[in-house]
């Protein structure tokens, strides 16, 4: 895992200055919608935010060309409860506009899946070291009830036809791609492609 000056870094250095409202990364109006689902336990989502993805927002989503949507999706976690009480935290993290701070640190400080090791505690140590998270806050709203939100993002990546994670679609003028592979030039194509 990195080491936390690093992580911090690594976050201002990619998101510092991009609009965040809850699970949305990216302009309001930007012309092309790509929808994420992940599983924070997941390594492939791991190693794909930290790195095309990321690459992604520091090209087309920080100049208002692509908004991103953040939605989960249970694949890695086996534990029902785990996946609920990981997915409440970042989706508390969302409120106060850090989901995707919330979920870098996750996947730069995982560990083996499914081990048992997403415990409060670890959550909460995530939490500790997202900037300006107000935590009384963050530890009152991941008390919330997801069912609903959870099922839905299901429901959505069925129809979308995602069935693994990392799942992506992009979305512009009522055209759809997807679900794409995972790479920094599969995405920027379809970008491309959607946007002539």
């Amino acid at each position: 895992a990195m080491a936390i000056e690093d992580i911090q870094r690594h976050l201002a250095w990619t998101l510092q200055g991009i609009p965040q409202d809850g699970d949305l990364l990216g302009a309001a109006g930007a012309p092309a919608h790509l929808t994420y689902w992940g599983d924070l336990q997941c390594p492939h989502c791991r190693d794909f935010v930290n790195h095309d993805l990321m690459e992604l927002v520091h090209q087309e989503v920080r100049a208002g060309v692509v908004t991103l949507r953040y939605r989960p999706l249970e694949t890695a976690t086996r534990d029902r409860g785990e996946f609920v009480a990981q997915q409440a935290a970042a989706w508390a993290a969302g409120r106060q506009g850090r989901l995707w701070e919330f979920m870098e640190t996750f996947h730069l400080s995982q560990q083996e899946a499914d081990s048992g090791y997403v415990t409060d505690r670890f959550l909460r140590a995530i939490a500790d070291e997202i900037p300006e998270l107000d935590l009384e806050r963050w530890e009152r709203d991941r008390r919330t009830d997801l069912t609903d939100h959870l099922a839905e993002s299901e429901r959505q990546a069925r129809a979308a036809g995602v069935t693994g994670s990392p799942g992506l679609v992009l979305e512009a003028d009522g055209r759809r791609r997807g679900p794409l592979r995972p790479t920094i030039h599969d995405l920027l194509d379809a970008v491309d492609e959607l946007l002539a």
